[in-house]
Parts: structure tokens; C-alpha cells; sequence
């Protein structure tokens, strides 16, 4: 799986079979720092792709050719049309590699309540976190800052960052 997934989505580490136990610490190191410290959960759970409350067969779903041709919002699977008009649309604008059924499986996934998430494009420009006076980008920071940063003491929430 991409790192973008992860960083990005509102995924549950229990929904993973991670063999690794430094990966799986760090995942859920992640997953409970960003909770504390994001300042736009909406735009977590708009992101289809390994999201916890978007599955098919009880599994988060990851399509790489969708993602890949740019198909990453819930608002990316245009609702306002029927699935053939989207679908045509879609494979129209970019070339995804997929069928009919395929992309027809991602919107009937996803449930009601977040179907008009609409958020800004420009959220995957940047996942940098403020920690009083310093910003902190994962993406972007050389690993001697990052591996710093999360193994200090845990996150002190009223002072809004990690002493």
C-alpha cells in the first residue's frame, strides 16, 4: 500500500494485517496524533481509498488505478449523476484501467451520511501539523526531525503540541 493511504485516510489499524510491529506502532502512533492535532477531520473522511467506514465485503477498499487517475474524493464519484453518466465521465477525463461493475462497487460503499462530504483538493497539498510556533510536515521533514518528533513524551492536548 501507498504511504499516501495511510497518511491521508481515516483508516482503523484493526482492519490490517500488519506483521511488522514497527510499522504497527507507528501506524497507530499516527492515526491517534492526528486525531488529537488535525484541524480538518472532514477532509479525512472524505478520502475513499482505505477508509474505515467505507467497505466492500467488511474490508476498506484501495483501487491504485483510481487513485491513480485522481478518482480520491468521495465527491470524485459525482453522486449528482447515475452511474453510467459518472462512470463514462470518469473514464472520459482519465484512463482508469477498470469496468463498469468495478466502479459501480465504490459508490454503492460508501454510506449515506457521507456522501456530500465536499472538501478542498488542495487538503493533499500538505499534512503540516502546528506544535505552538513550529510546523511540523511528515512528508516533507528529513527523518532526523520526524523520528524526533512522535517519540518524545505523548501529545499534551491543552498545550496543543508534544512536549
Amino acid at each position: 500500500m501507498e504511504v499516501f493511504s495511510f497518511f491521508y485516510c481515516n483508516y482503523n489499524i484493526n482492519d490490517y494485517h500488519i506483521n511488522s510491529i514497527f510499522y504497527l506502532e507507528m501506524l497507530q502512533w499516527w492515526s491517534e496524533f492526528r486525531s488529537k492535532f488535525s484541524t480538518d477531520s472532514k477532509a479525512f473522511d472524505s478520502i475513499i481509498w482505505n477508509n474505515c467506514n467505507i467497505k466492500i465485503d467488511g474490508k476498506p477498499i484501495c483501487c491504485h488505478n483510481y487513485m491513480n487517475a485522481g478518482v480520491i474524493f468521495i465527491g470524485d464519484l459525482m453522486y449528482s449523476r447515475n452511474n453510467v453518466e459518472s462512470f463514462n465521465i470518469a473514464k472520459d477525463k482519465r484512463p482508469m484501467g477498470s469496468n463498469y461493475l468495478t466502479w459501480s462497487a465504490v459508490p454503492c460503499s460508501v454510506p449515506k451520511h457521507l456522501r456530500n462530504l465536499i472538501v478542498d483538493r488542495n487538503v493533499l497539498d500538505t499534512l503540516e501539523l502546528k506544535c505552538g510556533n513550529k510546523d511540523f510536515d511528515p512528508l516533507s521533514s528529513k527523518s532526523r526531525n520526524f523520528y524526533a518528533f512522535p517519540f518524545k513524551k505523548k501529545p499534551n492536548i491543552q498545550e496543543g503540541c508534544i512536549n
